[in-house]
């Protein structure tokens, strides 16, 4: 097997993360090799995502490694104009793989590939709806957290900070106003 271009980063927790382009030869299919390790060199865990066989299989630039405020790593592979973004807990085990065909090169641009990230909806198990009478929502990718349900009581503006600053509700007392 041969190793390509990489991508190093340490997470917000401390790990090492490192992610190669690997050609499994003589297996035709070529991939990724994900691996975190402690600070002291210690493995964590080593996977190999596959990609798809084909000429244009080779990356195009080193991946780009990004982390939720959870821990959880975000990963984007890019080659000519398709990017695969993917999402790893601390574990090693897959979250979630979503593949974009961009337009020009906006698939081989890091602050791009973030945006993906932040605002697809399509991601499957994006929205976690918890709560029977109070229901609240939790964006797994961003970690921000709402109500689902709409309260019948109407605020000015300013008051609508003090409201919150005293609002428990499904359990948080942590409520602040959205910031545009």
């Amino acid at each position: 097997s041969s190793i390509g271009s990489f991508g190093m980063a340490v997470s917000p927790n401390g790990f090492i993360d490192i992610v190669a382009y690997a050609d499994q030869s003589p297996n035709p299919d070529a991939g990724y090799s994900v691996s975190r390790f402690t600070t002291s060199g210690n493995p964590v865990f080593n996977k190999f995502l596959q990609m798809q066989a084909d000429s244009s299989a080779y990356p195009y630039f080193p991946p780009t490694l990004n982390y939720f405020q959870n821990g959880d790593l975000a990963i984007s592979m890019s080659n000519y104009n398709n990017t695969g973004i993917v999402r790893m807990n601390g574990a090693g085990s897959l979250v979630w793989t979503q593949h974009i065909t961009a337009d020009s090169n906006e698939g081989k641009d890091p602050s791009f590939v973030q945006y993906k990230i932040a605002t697809d909806t399509t991601v499957p198990g994006r929205f976690i709806v918890t709560g029977v009478v109070q229901k609240i929502v939790k964006d797994t990718i961003t970690d921000l957290t709402w109500m689902q349900t709409q309260t019948n009581i109407y605020y000015r503006w300013e008051n609508s900070a003090n409201y919150c600053q005293i609002l428990i509700y499904g359990g948080y007392d942590d409520w602040e106003l959205p910031t545009i």
